[in-house]
């Protein structure tokens, strides 16, 4: 991703089972970045097939609707899901001026991902998912400073396959995950005297895999090895 930090927008708080925070060093099992510690979010899964939607309404005209569908296949277990998320918000810039005309910065938020674990014994199982997030906001020029068309919008795609084997105390694991991002700053406002018309874009790929292997050599020892590789791009036009 750009910048190698993740977006906590692209997790739709409603696929969230629980969060995880692990204190200390857990490079080992989690890579190179997890030095002081790890936050894990673990999504929700499902066994049974089962189809579940919810609407909600919140302040700031906060309008939430998503589906999803469980199902399973044999050895086959998937998971197919959609949500929207759109609010008329707040103006993020704070008024000083106390005339009362900024105007709302809006956020419209769609998110798509299928999920599916494939049982291929009682040892080993991979899995599979992949998410797409599109998300756009209205924002202001600064702090103080009103903009009536300044947006941001993102769109991001995250995919990973992960093959794992579990046996007794003994734990491996092989993982993969490709990630594209992409940016965009867009302002045409009218009422701005210092420039006219302004079009950052950003676009970043990242590969990721790792692998790692525990299992004991001693009733009160454990040995465990680990690799990850990364690889990131990034490029930027400005207009």
């Amino acid at each position: 991703m750009i910048s190698n930090e993740f977006d906590l927008n692209l997790v739709p708080l409603n696929q969230v089972e629980r969060i995880e925070i692990l204190k200390g060093a857990q490079s080992t099992l989690y890579g190179s970045d997890a030095i002081g510690g790890v936050i894990n979010i673990i999504t929700k899964s499902k066994d049974k097939p089962l189809v579940s939607g919810a609407l909600s309404y919140g302040s700031y005209g906060t309008k939430q609707g998503n589906v999803q569908f469980n199902s399973s296949i044999n050895k086959l277990n998937y998971t197919i899901g959609f949500e929207n998320q759109n609010a008329d918000g707040f103006s993020s810039a704070k008024d000083i001026t106390s005339k009362g005309n900024f105007d709302k910065d809006g956020y419209q938020n769609n998110s798509f991902f299928v999920k599916a674990k494939y049982q291929i014994d009682t040892l080993w199982n991979l899995q599979l998912s992949t998410r797409k997030t599109a998300y756009n906001a209205a924002i202001d020029y600064g702090g103080f400073k009103d903009d009536k068309d300044n947006e941001f919008k993102n769109a991001t795609t995250m995919s990973g396959l992960i093959l794992k084997y579990k046996k007794a105390k003994t734990n491996f694991q092989l993982q993969y995950q490709y990630t594209t991002q992409d940016r965009t700053y867009y302002n045409d406002s009218v009422d701005r005297t210092y420039t006219i018309f302004e079009n950052n874009q950003y676009a970043g790929t990242t590969h990721f895999a790792d692998a790692f292997l525990s299992t004991p050599i001693h009733k009160n020892i454990q040995w465990i090895i680990g690799t990850d590789f990364r690889y990131g791009s990034y490029n930027q036009t400005y207009e």
